[in-house]
């Protein structure tokens, strides 16, 4: 090889560097940007706003507490 296409060790090293950076940047940053935009990609933006059925309001005398049993819409 000629002087002029050698690498130099410590040129070799920072490239390889820079490259592994950007794996764990990447790796890093996938599940942080999927965590952002799951409310959007499921489409159910607002269903943590929805309300749950109890049942009826004269269960539920006030002054008491109720014990109430029910489905997790999520």
């Amino acid at each position: 090889m000629s002087d002029e296409n050698r690498i130099s060790r410590r040129a070799l090293f920072m490239k390889l560097g820079v490259l592994f950076n950007g794996l764990v940047a990447t790796a890093l940053t996938i599940p942080i940007v999927r965590f952002l935009l799951s409310s959007v990609t499921r489409g159910r933006a607002s269903a943590y706003l929805s309300w749950v059925p109890l049942g009826r309001i004269s269960e539920f005398p006030e002054g008491e507490t109720r014990l109430a049993t029910f489905r997790n819409p999520m």
